[in-house]
């Protein structure tokens, strides 16, 4: 951008990039749930910002975007590869995500570096689907990878909106597991999942259960 003559103050940069990126469940609905890849969320930038990018320009910011969580990835949440390992011993595992900027083919590098990857039997990305969470289609895939039934399936995530609702309306068991972050008033009390755990070590005895 800087070549192009442009030099957005951080604060303008990270406000355009939170109005592009983190669109609430309301505008995913409207938009009947269909993902929005890195380009378009590129593209969408550079017209709050009104700057010009050629094709081969926003490219390479794409390129560039997709591959910051690869290069430089967040820790993984506190206890998740010993409740992975052991759920392994046990039970077939898939992983159903939304994915924002980073693919879910820099996703799996990302699992690979942790050394987690291999534990898991198939792993279903927005942006190779389609469609962000709730929608069902990503779900009723991931029943067809596994070859089970709904019932027969426990869907762990951290968010009531999207993983919880998703898992319900697909005819899975959920497990909610409570994160402030990703707390809305009330909606606790519209979508109820099968169980709630305070963190992820608790899991592996609620699964026994349901």
């Amino acid at each position: 951008m800087r070549k192009r003559g442009y030099s957005p103050k951080k604060d303008t940069f990270l406000d355009v990039y939170e109005k592009v990126n983190n669109f609430g469940h309301d505008y995913a609905e409207s938009a009947k749930f269909k993902h929005i890849h890195t380009k378009t969320r590129i593209k969408n930038m550079l017209e709050f910002l009104k700057y010009e990018l050629d094709e081969e320009e926003i490219e390479h910011v794409r390129k560039y975007f997709e591959n910051v969580l690869v290069e430089d990835p967040p820790p993984l949440k506190q206890d998740a590869k010993a409740v992975v390992e052991e759920l392994s011993e046990q039970y077939p595992l898939v992983i159903i995500s939304d994915t924002g900027i980073t693919p879910g083919k820099n996703l799996r590098k990302m699992l690979a570096k942790y050394e987690i990857l291999d534990y898991f039997d198939h792993t279903t990305f927005s942006d190779e689907t389609g469609y962000f969470k709730p929608h069902e289609h990503n779900f009723h895939h991931t029943l067809t990878l596994l070859k089970r039934k709904a019932h027969e399936v426990v869907h762990i995530g951290d968010i009531l909106q999207t993983d919880v609702l998703g898992a319900k309306k697909a005819g899975m068991k959920s497990i909610w597991v409570r994160s402030m972050e990703y707390y809305r008033d009330g909606s606790e009390h519209e979508i109820r999942p099968d169980h709630i755990v305070e963190n992820l070590k608790e899991v592996p005895q609620v699964i026994k259960e349901l």
